[in-house]
């Protein structure tokens, strides 16, 4: 599995050319809405989304596959044909690029 990185390019591009922050910080009260101040919120919540959250993520994965197993040996068992279609159909999943998602 392949370590998270927040698409901070994709993000700031949109708050530069289709967000209008510019016009947001004209706004009373939001006067301090400026592209520095949103792109090192961004920074930041990259850094949490990697160092954070990210590690979670694995462990949530390896929750799912031993999940996966014991469905397989409990109740896949007594089903041989609902056994094939759900090992054809994960082949299938794990087959995707996480990149692709």
């Amino acid at each position: 599995m392949s370590e998270y990185t927040a698409p901070l390019r994709a993000m700031q591009f949109v708050l530069r050319e289709l967000a209008p922050l510019q016009q947001i910080a004209q706004l009373p009260g939001c006067e301090e809405a400026t592209l520095d101040l949103a792109d090192a919120i961004l920074e930041q919540a990259g850094k949490f989304a990697t160092g954070v959250l990210s590690p979670l993520n694995v462990s949530g994965y390896a929750a799912k596959l031993e999940t996966a197993r014991r469905y397989a040996d409990h109740v896949l068992a007594r089903a041989s044909g609902l056994a094939h279609t759900v090992a054809y159909g994960a082949e299938s999943a794990l087959a995707i690029e996480d990149d692709q998602f």
